[in-house]
């Protein structure tokens, strides 16, 4: 690592670790070795992230999407040949065929990749990008507190009961839970236990039977005896706790917070759905009914 990183610019190559800069590792080391400017190397570290996150983990374009050209850059970079301004629009062209002139986003391809994840019962749980968005949402919220509830390294383990997201609405359904999802039809149950509101990022492990507690319980400590064998949501993650300040969790709720999360995602990633209707849209809630009604 170069000589001079303060803690910003270590916690964007950090990120750019976290998400998987593949490729883009030597272009990283040409930067640090040649460009003096820390405000610059920061930019350049934040528009390649924003690159990874919308074209690889957003629309799914394959792990080596435009490879060779960047790897060809770093190389440029290296040798002077080229400017970070010019990279920089590089990276910009790489994303023209989603993100428009305006900053808009089309959402088109995402929508359509996720509905057939839906479709198949997973929802935005098996979206590969998840683990990195909500961990970047409880980072978020972490700087407003100052105090870190999340390791990244926590969120890799393997083990079944090793569950880092969880549904709060759990995929088994008990009595309690239907009841509170009483006014939706049972068939169309799934798309509200697989929307982006539904999960979240806990702050420790939990055996996977215990998912399925009511939300009152989920929200408080549970013990076996002196044992502690769950956190509640109100001591667990700022995520968890931003939850349990909830007085009760249904359809409503999900919609409410799913909308609160893709406002995040369009300003930590600096982009805008083209309208509410794309937003609600990408939360796959509404019926066919209601779909059918929109002009």
């Amino acid at each position: 690592m170069a000589d001079g990183i303060d803690d910003e610019e270590r916690h964007w190559i950090e990120r750019l670790n976290r998400i998987g800069m593949t490729y883009f590792r030597p272009l990283v080391m040409a930067i640090l070795k040649n460009e003096r400017d820390k405000s610059k190397r920061i930019e350049i570290f934040r528009q390649i992230e924003r690159f990874i996150f919308i074209a690889i983990q957003m629309t799914w374009r394959t792990s080596n999407y435009r490879a060779s050209e960047f790897s060809r850059l770093a190389n440029d970079l290296d040798k002077g040949s080229i400017s970070l301004e010019s990279f920089k629009e590089r990276l910009n062209n790489g994303l023209s065929f989603t993100i428009n002139e305006d900053g808009s986003f089309r959402s088109s391809n995402f929508e359509a990749i996720l509905r057939g994840r839906f479709e198949s019962g997973s929802g935005y749980y098996t979206w590969p990008g998840l683990r990195y968005f909500l961990y970047e949402y409880e980072l978020d919220l972490l700087d407003r507190s100052r105090q870190k509830k999340v390791e990244w390294k926590d969120l890799l383990r393997p083990g079944g009961d090793r569950i880092s997201i969880e549904h709060i609405y759990p995929q088994t359904e008990t009595e309690e839970w239907a009841l509170a999802f009483k006014d939706i039809e049972p068939e169309r149950r799934h798309y509200y236990k697989g929307s982006l509101g539904n999960l979240l990022l806990l702050s420790g492990s939990i055996n996977s039977s215990l998912q399925n507690d009511s939300f009152a319980n989920k929200k408080k400590a549970k013990y076996n005896g002196d044992k502690k064998v769950r956190n509640g949501y109100s001591d667990g993650s700022h995520s968890e706790i931003e939850v349990s300040r909830l007085e009760k969790w249904g359809p409503d709720e999900i919609r409410e917070r799913g909308l609160r999360l893709l406002r995040f995602m369009e300003k930590r990633w600096d982009f805008s759905f083209q309208s509410d209707d794309d937003r609600e849209e990408l939360l796959f809630l509404r019926s066919d009914e209601e779909y059918d009604r929109q002009p």
